[in-house]
């Protein structure tokens, strides 16, 4: 057979890298502790759920990447970061669709880059940042953004809100959006006539799904510490704060006696 060459070896090596880093980004440790922040504080600020069924740690990451809306966020910097230089940190696979962009050239700019540069619309997003900052969120807001292509959009009912850390402190905003129309006024939605998620509670968990997500949560713990972190860490009190939640559902589902 035909020998392939070191350099060719490299180059393909370098393209499934380059595949597997899209992949990894977001199922990344860092993507899955932010969104359980995402997916928590929207229940807390808005009092009902993002996801349609409560899912597992292990599986946060490909539902909200898959899931039927658009959703993105921005995480704030170090203090005295102006509003328009908040960088993005998520963007799930219908936002990307939507803003005609890859993840690997949307993470880690600007957010200000959603919207067009003319500052009237850069005035009332940062209105809608500020506003959002202070009431700890905002449903029903509209206004025209520009894909990275240079499309003009016109979002319609999106809801942000202000992501808090386990200790309520505000470490970035999330948005969520289901509709949008083009600039000729032609209507475009991600739900395709379904009902939208957040008005069909998921169904209740059974003893055995409570008892599975009790153990991947305790798994996830023990990765955590098996890769050095120890109870002092973040990351670690949040998964320990999760499996004891997750331990309370499985004692309410379980007759006692």
């Amino acid at each position: 057979g035909k020998k392939v060459s070191a350099l060719d070896a490299v180059l393909k090596k370098k393209e499934n890298e380059a595949e597997d880093e899209v992949a990894a980004a977001h199922t990344s440790v860092d993507t899955v502790m932010w969104l359980l922040l995402v997916v928590e504080s929207f229940t807390k600020a808005l009092g009902r759920t993002l996801l349609e069924e409560q899912c597992s740690i292990t599986e946060i990451a490909d539902k909200v990447y898959e899931a039927p809306f658009v959703l993105l966020s921005h995480v704030y910097g170090e203090g005295g970061e102006g509003v328009r230089e908040h960088k993005f940190n998520y963007a799930n696979r219908r936002a990307l669709e939507l803003w005609e962009t890859e993840w690997a050239d949307l993470v880690g700019k600007p957010s200000s880059v959603s919207g067009e540069d003319a500052e009237e619309i850069q005035s009332d997003r940062d209105e809608l940042l500020l506003e959002c900052k202070e009431k700890g969120f905002v449903e029903g807001y509209e206004g025209w953004r520009i894909s990275a292509k240079g499309k003009k959009f016109f979002v319609k009912g999106a809801t942000l809100w202000e992501v808090k850390s386990s200790g309520g402190e505000s470490v970035g905003q999330a948005v969520v959006l289901t509709e949008w129309e083009d600039e000729e006024g032609a209507a475009f939605s991600t739900l395709d006539g379904a009902e939208a998620a957040a008005e069909s509670p998921g169904p209740a968990l059974s003893v055995e799904e409570a008892q599975k997500a009790v153990k991947e949560q305790g798994d996830v713990v023990r990765d955590l510490k098996a890769s050095g972190l120890t109870n002092g860490d973040e990351e670690v009190q949040e998964a320990v704060r999760v499996l004891l939640e997750r331990k309370a559902d499985l004692e309410r589902l379980q007759p006692s006696g």
